[in-house]
């Protein structure tokens, strides 16, 4: 294969990571918007997972040069050691260093740097530029101290890493076991290349080599690069344990096209790491789809148990609200008065005088929405969508369950008993009057037929007034009492009524749940299917098939990170 169609298929690699990257992007952001990610989940994939040292000196430089820069503690004398690389003042040191939040630049006058990171400053870069041929491949950035209690520094360090190549790792023989600058390095490592310095070694001996040399190992560098260097030897001819030259020369011979290729591809490969790490863990943030399916059914069983609780529960306050109207029916005025308070109630409010939902029923509802929440976060499911769902729900139940059964108790008392039932009571209401009428009606058609023929001496007496008052009392009574003993109970409509308004909101709601469960499932496994579709297209990206012949450069990795191809 040649140089330049292995440039052209590492070109098209990183284009295909950029697109992906944009891709996740995206995934995130309206994963977030959807309320299926928290601002956390959603900033998994850091933007500067997608800076590369190249951007640093745009895409139009032909050959750009290897990116170096000095990394540690404070006092360990990385700013010293860089003007001795430059073999004059760049970086100020000790009390000549306005802030230990600037950064030192040393680059070649041809160089041209066009991008820095992100919001950063430009009074906070101290840009240096030289003359020299002999280093004209190498970018050296002198970096904020890592240990500092100025916590922006940090954040300066993590805004430059991506843009680094190469991480000249400087310890002195006191800080070598320096806790943060460690911990960055364990998390850092694997993105880039090391090398590692014994600053100030005319304090140290062999224990310290041989430690730090250890320490390097177990963090997974086989054969770490580690040189011994003393900033006084310059000025005072101390050249005995003094490695600077070495690793002036290492340095410098790691500044060709083939070096910054393969440093290029191990980082376009990390990147792919990186983008699936997260995608797996926004993806396991989500949830399997087999647990939407568990917490339907477990919900189910919950909500059932809790109808039937509430049923049990409201049986005796419902009786007991239901027997206000086996009283005796209220007088016309009394009636009158009672249909005008309740005309005088704003509309869609009730007399909280009738209402039966209780504090009991709305602690049973909100238990069931809070089980169905823990139940979701123990099969590892998205919360932050369906609690918003949910929340609403929460805020209605007390209303609606009101609502609901002030308007079964009016249904059913506008309608007592069944059909069959009203109608013989209307039946027999009806005789009640049409009985007496047709038996006055034949008592008064006999006095007249008996006034005509000239017999009523004989018939209109005494016996007869009596006989007709009965028939008359009969033909009304009779039907009264049938009438009065076929009446719907009012007490049983009302219960009825109650019962059936429960009923109806517990259905209400139950619909309600099961429609906000079923959007958030949909909606869930929609970007459980997108995370899905970038695993495998990230897992499909191959960087280019050959391995790292640079020995010293093999030697500047951290082991289990090889490259596959």
């Amino acid at each position: 294969m040649s140089s330049l169609e292995g440039n052209t298929s590492l070109l098209d690699i990183e284009r295909q990571v950029d697109q992906l990257y944009e891709q996740a992007d995206l995934f995130a952001k309206s994963a977030l918007a959807d309320k299926v990610f928290s601002p956390a989940q959603a900033n998994l994939l850091h933007s500067n997972e997608s800076i590369k040292p190249e951007h640093l000196f745009g895409m139009a430089e032909a050959q750009r040069p290897l990116v170096v820069a000095f990394f540690g503690g404070t006092g360990v004398g990385k700013s010293t050691l860089l003007n001795r690389f430059a073999e004059q003042s760049v970086a100020r040191t000790g009390i000549e260093r306005p802030t230990s939040r600037e950064v030192t630049i040393f680059v070649h006058r041809s160089v041209e740097i066009k991008q820095l990171p992100k919001d950063f400053p430009l009074d906070k870069v101290n840009i240096r530029q030289h003359q020299d041929e002999t280093k004209r491949q190498v970018m050296w950035v002198d970096m904020p101290d890592i240990d500092s209690v100025e916590t922006e520094n940090l954040e300066i360090v993590r805004d430059w890493v991506p843009y680094i190549d190469v991480l000249l790792y400087v310890v002195s023989p006191e800080r070598y076991r320096d806790d943060r600058g460690w911990q960055f390095l364990l998390d850092q490592g694997y993105k880039h290349a090391w090398l590692f310095v014994i600053n100030q070694w005319d304090q140290g001996d062999e224990k310290v080599s041989q430690d730090f040399d250890a320490l390097l190992q177990q963090a997974g560098f086989e054969q770490p690069l580690m040189y011994r260097t003393d900033c006084l030897s310059a000025q005072q001819g101390k050249t005995n344990g003094d490695d600077f030259d070495e690793l002036t020369e290492n340095l410098l011979s790691l500044a060709d096209k083939h070096i910054i290729n393969e440093l290029d591809r191990r980082g376009t490969w990390n990147r792919v790491q990186a983008l699936q790490s997260v995608l797996q863990q926004q993806a396991e943030f989500i949830g399997k789809p087999e647990s939407f399916e568990l917490l339907e059914d477990s919900h189910a069983r919950a909500w059932a148990q809790t109808s039937l609780d509430l049923q049990q529960h409201f049986e005796l306050p419902i009786q007991r609200a239901a027997m206000k109207f086996s009283q005796p029916s209220l007088s016309l005025f009394e009636r009158f008065k009672s249909s005008k308070k309740a005309s005088e109630l704003p509309e869609g409010t009730t007399d909280d005088s009738d209402s039966v939902w209780d504090s009991r029923g709305e602690t049973m509802l909100q238990s069931v929405l809070d089980k169905l929440i823990l139940d979701a976060d123990n099969l590892g499911l998205s919360l932050e969508q369906l609690k918003e769902g949910l929340n609403d729900v929460r805020l209605e139940i007390e209303e609606k369950m009101n609502q609901t059964m002030q308007a079964g108790l009016q249904q059913g008392l506008a309608n007592p008993g069944n059909r069959l039932h009203r109608l013989i009571h209307k039946v027999f209401g009806a005789l009640t009057t049409l009985l007496p009428v047709l038996a006055l009606s034949w008592i008064a058609y006999r006095v007249i037929s008996i006034f005509y023929t000239g017999e009523g001496s004989l018939y209109l007496g005494a016996n007869f007034a009596i006989h007709s008052c009965l028939l008359t009392v009969v033909a009304w009574l009779i039907p009264y009492l049938l009438h009065k003993k076929m009446q719907p109970s009012v007490q049983k409509a009302a219960k009825k009524g109650l019962e059936n308004g429960l009923s109806e909101g517990l259905s209400y709601l139950e619909v309600k749940i099961d429609s906000i469960l079923s959007k958030n499932k949909q909606l869930q496994l929609g970007f459980l299917n997108t995370a899905t579709g970038l695993i495998k297209a990230s897992a499909s990206i191959r960087p280019m098939e050959h391995s790292i012949s640079d020995t010293k450069l093999t030697r500047m990795l951290q082991k289990n990170v090889a490259l596959r191809g």
